[in-house]
């Protein structure tokens, strides 16, 4: 397996290629880009939807210790750009969020231009990027449990102010 293909090394507990990492593998080695890059943009926005949600529980809980509560906005319906706004509330982690708004700008572009314009090309567009969404989706992964610690502290010094 090359480095293109190296992202389908997502394995079951039984060491087999997860179903979402086989038909990716398929897609790109039939060269079907388009279609690969409508899977990259579920599961990017999947990990954003995680990321936030760990976030938001550790605020939750931080809150909770001072008899406050969060508002929670769960909506399963929310566009990719107002996830990543979301998301920036609690990351800072400035070249992930510009990552994020690239995709999500190249997702724009790619869905209006797949009527008017050659497969091809965009075919050629998306492949180009592949590297860069490996890696999106990787860091998303890792995201949601990194900042926990410093969402919980944000709550703390949101909640004493509140509180005073």
């Amino acid at each position: 397996m090359d480095n293109t293909l190296s992202i389908f090394a997502i394995y079951s507990k039984n060491k087999e290629l997860h179903p979402f990492g086989e038909r990716l593998k398929t897609l790109l080695l039939n060269e079907f880009y388009v279609e690969a890059f409508l899977y990259y943009a579920l599961e990017v926005e999947d990990k954003i939807k995680y990321a936030i949600e760990c976030q938001e529980i550790a605020v939750s809980l931080a809150l909770k210790q001072y008899n406050l509560k969060f508002e929670d906005k769960k909506d399963k319906e929310t566009p990719l750009g107002e996830l990543i706004v979301r998301l920036e509330r609690y990351n800072k982690n400035k070249q992930l969020l510009d990552e994020l708004k690239q995709f999500n700008l190249l997702r724009k572009k790619i869905f209006h231009k797949l009527l008017k314009e050659d497969r091809k090309k965009i075919n050629s567009e998306i492949k180009k990027q592949l590297p860069s969404f490996y890696r999106l989706v990787f860091e998303l992964m890792n995201e949601g449990v990194k900042n926990i610690g410093v969402c919980t502290e944000i709550a703390n010094d949101m909640a004493k102010k509140v509180k005073k």
